[in-house]
């Protein structure tokens, strides 16, 4: 039991960080294609680990309102096997779409993972969380409580019967 109310706590504070998170990103992707430019930024390098949690990054240069910015990004590993082979790049640019507000905050064309599907895989999880733990508590609430029992009947002797027990005969 125990272990189900910590994975319930875990659902009910993650969730709501997650949801957040996929939130924030969402709204950074309608920003970017509202006001953002596209470029073409020069692939310097990049690193991919592959394994029971596989991770990507890409080292990019691109010019953008008048400054040379230089970054690692992150990026999908299906994007980096597609533009790699087992040592090096096999493209010299990729698409890039960066804010002119902050040229900082950019993104790779079809190669930054979108982790705006995590808003709803946050509130699902947060729901599940706060439900089950709703669940959980009201549970401990009337049980503890007696709610839950019932009434039990007395058993009384019928008066003028006495029991009888046995008789052992030790003769034979």
């Amino acid at each position: 039991m125990m272990r189900g109310v910590l994975i319930l706590l875990v659902f009910a504070l993650g969730g709501p960080i997650l949801a957040w998170q996929g939130y924030k990103h969402r709204q950074f992707r309608a920003q970017l294609a509202a006001e953002g430019t596209t470029v073409q930024a020069e692939a310097n390098g990049g690193e991919l680990r592959t394994g029971k949690h596989s991770s990507a990054k890409l080292e990019v240069s691109y010019q953008a309102e008048g400054r040379m910015i230089h970054k690692t990004m992150p990026v999908s590993a299906k994007f980096m096997k597609s533009i790699s082979n087992d040592d090096s790049l096999t493209v010299d640019s990729v698409s890039l779409t960066y804010l002119k507000s902050d040229p900082e905050q950019a993104i790779i064309v079809d190669g930054t993972p979108d982790t705006s599907p995590n808003l709803w895989i946050g509130a699902i999880a947060a729901l599940i969380g706060w439900g089950g733990g709703a669940y959980y508590a009201y549970g401990f609430a009337t049980e503890n409580s007696g709610a839950s029992e019932k009434p039990r009947k007395k058993k009384t002797a019928t008066p003028g019967k006495k029991r009888q027990r046995p008789v052992v005969d030790d003769d034979e």
